[in-house]
């Protein structure tokens, strides 16, 4: 179930990252500086991500806190 779960949430990274890009386009177009930019942003964040989650799982290890950081992002990703 993990594994479905980690996959899932990869994907919604990659729409994301192509939904930025098409955000970004019109006003600074589609440039190699700005497809870097965009992945740099992403990488940065996944890897932030990963360190505080990665406390977070160590000092609470159970599904139920891994099924509220999932809903907590997907709500913070709605609103933007």
């Amino acid at each position: 179930m993990l594994e479905i779960v980690v996959f899932l949430c990869g994907a919604v990274v990659m729409v994301i990252e192509l939904a930025a890009s098409r955000v970004l386009a019109p006003v600074l177009g589609t440039s190699t500086i700005v497809w870097t930019s965009i992945i740099g942003v992403i990488l940065a964040a996944l890897s932030l991500g990963y360190w505080w989650g990665g406390l977070w799982a160590d000092r609470s290890p159970r599904p139920r806190t891994l099924s509220g950081v999932i809903l907590g992002a997907s709500v913070f990703t709605a609103a933007i």
